[in-house]
């Protein structure tokens, strides 16, 4: 009785998260995301962000109260092998980003191939390109507007 349990709990939160997935990236679209709204993402954590949408992560454990602003500028490449092909390179999805930390603006391309290696934004900081969604797929364009960056920032 109580594996069964476990067993329906487990599946009820998979349903949810792949039910928020799917309406993400299908029912709203990630490209009606309010991109001009501000997201708060705690340092060291993965995050999405849509197109044009800035992220504000707080240094907690800097008493100077730093933070670091982070943009999703562009998808500048996407050669990622589509799901539906089979295909002798993996391809790359590379993006544009502008970094704000200590009055300083910064300009970054990030590439996320097998492992993204990680870029310093700051003394203090670096950033990993983790994922970029939707996937590609052979009968299906994939409009600017449409593309979630999944990255994290973190203590160098």
């Amino acid at each position: 009785m109580v594996n069964m349990r476990k067993v329906t709990l487990v599946a009820v939160i998979l349903l949810l998260l792949l039910g928020t997935f799917l309406y993400l990236l299908w029912g709203k679209g990630a490209g009606s995301l309010n991109s001009s709204e501000k997201i708060h993402p705690l340092l060291g954590y993965p995050f999405n962000f849509s197109l044009g949408q800035t992220a504000v992560i707080e240094d907690t454990n800097d008493p100077s109260g730093k933070s670091f602003h982070i943009t999703f500028l562009d998808v500048l490449e996407d050669s990622r092998c589509p799901s539906d092909v089979v295909c002798v390179q993996q391809g790359r999805a590379v993006i544009s980003v502008k970094t704000e930390t200590r009055g300083i603006t910064s300009y970054y391309n990030l590439t996320q191939e097998k492992k993204g290696d990680p870029v310093l934004i700051d003394i203090h900081a670096t950033t990993r390109f983790i994922d970029l969604f939707p996937y590609p797929v052979s009968t299906r364009k994939i409009e600017k507007d449409e593309y979630v960056a999944t990255i994290v920032v973190a203590h160098a």
